[in-house]
């Protein structure tokens, strides 16, 4: 497993315990994430603030998490499950010297893979 993913997972298991600040320490204070439901957040303390408000009321057994290598990102595929349906949430986490520089919500885990290129 590389680093990034190692990080992003140690993230997501001290967010889902409910301890956000963890996640601080991988964050560069200029993070962008860039998400439909929730509007661009700009800075560490808007991005904090909007995990926050994503963990709201979620339930660890009804939470189902992945985390896909995709170089210097990491595409994270959350799957919240409830007695009705599945909703599934795909945010690919970049970084940059170590640090989380920016989250991009997808629709689907093969929206958030890059493309290969062949020559």
């Amino acid at each position: 497993m590389n680093a990034r993913v190692f990080a992003v997972e140690r993230c997501l298991a001290a967010s889902v315990s409910g301890e956000i600040d963890p996640v601080r320490a991988w964050m560069d204070p200029t993070v962008h994430w860039y998400a439909p439901d929730l509007g661009d957040c700009h800075g560490e303390e808007a991005v904090l603030e909007s995990m926050r408000h994503l963990l709201v009321d979620d339930d660890e057994d009804d939470v189902d998490t992945e985390c896909i290598d995709a170089g210097q990102s990491v595409v994270v595929v959350v799957r919240r499950r409830d007695a009705a349906r599945t909703v599934e949430r795909v945010t690919s986490i970049t970084f940059a010297a170590d640090r989380i520089v920016q989250l991009q919500d997808y629709r689907s885990p093969q929206d958030a893979l890059p493309v290969p290129v062949f020559s």
